[in-house]
């Protein structure tokens, strides 16, 4: 076939598709601002509000007991897609770690069968991105930083995007210890250095001090973000697993603008004196 008849051949083909998928191949990718440095700017306010609340409760998507937890039924959803059968790949022992913890929550016997959230203790990474129904969030930008900070306990992360190694592996932090990077449209987030006293919902999905998340924040326009984290324990997990999903800009003429909520888990909280009497 000459080159005259394979160029044919394709704008032919190219001529057979639906008028808006070739409306889609044709739209650019979206070009966003840049900061003082350089990074494509995703300063503003942010919500996930659209995320299932059961996922706060369960990441799995059987939802496992939120009417137990909240004193009624939540819509069920999932944010896991992978694995696809949205199942989170324990090994054996671990599996029946978990089991017990969520058999024991709604009557624990210490302190440490008790979410670590319900607690008021940082919510650690992932989590604390669909840390429901405290959904909103605030990206500033600095030179060599991105700095996020969360409506739910205060907590901001400082993430270096300037190469700097991850600190001394000695050092283990509730929050990890976080690193950026930039891969055009993507701002690419490695954190280690975890303690393992964080858990991933209320019903017990904990983890080990050799936790290394790989979140990636993918700006899909001026008012979207897609969100991909990664999860990888060795000592927990029989391989990696995924969730994803998305956050909408909080616009200045809508009703959730305005500054985050000050929360304040720990004002005259007795929650974990009141559960344990039960």
């Amino acid at each position: 076939m000459s080159a005259w008849v394979t160029i044919a051949f394709v704008i032919g083909l190219l001529g057979t598709l639906p008028a808006a998928a070739q409306d889609e191949q044709a739209k650019p990718a979206w070009v966003p601002a840049r900061t003082i440095d350089g990074q494509p700017d995703i300063q503003g306010y942010w919500s996930n509000s659209n995320i299932p609340s059961s996922v706060f409760i369960s990441l799995e998507p059987s939802g496992e007991r939120e009417g137990v937890v909240y004193g009624g039924a939540l819509p069920k959803g999932s944010i896991l897609v992978d694995p696809q059968d949205g199942r989170i790949p324990f090994q054996e022992w671990a599996a029946a770690k978990k089991q017990w913890l969520s058999d024991t929550y709604t009557d624990p016997q210490d302190r440490a069968h008790i979410d670590p959230n319900t607690r008021c203790l940082p919510a650690g990474v992932p989590r604390i991105n669909y840390v429901t129904p405290y959904n909103e969030y605030r990206i500033l930008q600095k030179p060599g930083y991105v700095v996020i900070m969360a409506e739910w306990n205060h907590i901001a992360r400082v993430i270096p995007v300037d190469g700097r190694p991850h600190v001394d592996s000695n050092v283990r932090l509730w929050m990890g210890d976080p690193r950026g990077r930039w891969e055009e449209n993507t701002l690419i987030v490695e954190t280690t250095n975890f303690n393992d006293k964080t858990w991933f919902d209320i019903v017990g999905t904990f983890h080990s001090d050799a936790l290394r998340v790989v979140e990636r924040y993918t700006i899909v326009d001026a008012d979207s973000i897609t969100y991909e984290a990664t999860i990888e324990d060795p000592n927990v997990y029989s391989r990696a697993w995924t969730l994803s999903f998305g956050f909408t800009r909080i616009l200045p003429n809508s009703p959730e603008a305005g500054e985050l909520y000050e929360y304040a888990c720990h004002e005259g909280n007795r929650a974990t004196e009141f559960i344990l009497r039960r």
